[in-house]
């Protein structure tokens, strides 16, 4: 009698090793796909993240323009104010600098005593609270040749001004200061002047007076 499950038996062994080779293609190929398709998440994850760091390095230096941009016109306004602040100021200080006046100037010669006696009056223009400040000059010189015969304070001059203002009187007055002096009599001396300067160097008066005629 013959076997009859054997033909059977093959057929089913073949269909389940096709059915075994096509789920393992199967499992092969979907297996890949994930595979492939996370390594291209991944890449395209890469992608991103250097695309953010370069957005934020872009962002970093433009805020950094942005304030260096901020401080250097906040640094304009802030000298442009100052430069009219201190502009104000100088012309405040130089109006009340410039508020001094020299009054009652007299010169007399004393022949006895061969010397030359000077008075006056520095005297503040604008009533108010403030002090004036400055430093004062009394040259006597020839106006020929300009040449300084004295001069109170005794200091050199060049070109009809003191080398350095600030070696004058000190003067700090509120209302007005009296001046005297003398200088020694010379044949030579013919003018006297008075000079005051502020506390800046600037020439605020000028007053020249004959010496030889008194």
């Amino acid at each position: 009698m013959k076997d009859t499950n054997k033909p059977l038996t093959f057929e089913l062994s073949i269909k389940l090793i096709v059915f075994l080779v096509v789920l393992v293609i199967s499992c092969v190929s979907t297996y890949a796909f994930f595979i492939q398709g996370y390594y291209s998440l991944y890449r395209d994850n890469e992608k991103l993240e250097i695309i953010v760091r370069s957005l934020k390095t872009d962002i970093a230096r433009l805020q950094n323009n942005i304030n260096r941009l901020s401080s250097q016109d906040s640094s304009s306004l802030f000298q442009e104010h100052e430069t009219e602040l201190l502009s104000g100021l100088e012309k405040d200080s130089a109006a009340a600098e410039a508020a001094v006046n020299v009054e009652a100037l007299k010169i007399e010669t004393n022949s006895q005593a061969r010397a030359i006696n000077y008075t006056f009056i520095l005297e503040k223009v604008v009533d108010d609270q403030y002090t004036v400040n400055g430093y004062v000059f009394v040259v006597l010189r020839n106006h020929r040749n300009q040449k300084k015969i004295a001069s109170f304070p005794d200091v050199e001059f060049k070109n009809g001004e003191p080398v350095d203002f600030r070696r004058g009187d000190r003067f700090n007055i509120r209302r007005f200061k009296q001046y005297k002096g003398e200088f020694s009599l010379d044949k030579q001396a013919d003018i006297l002047e008075v000079l005051i300067y502020s506390d800046m160097g600037q020439l605020l008066v000028h007053l020249r007076r004959s010496a030889s005629t008194v």
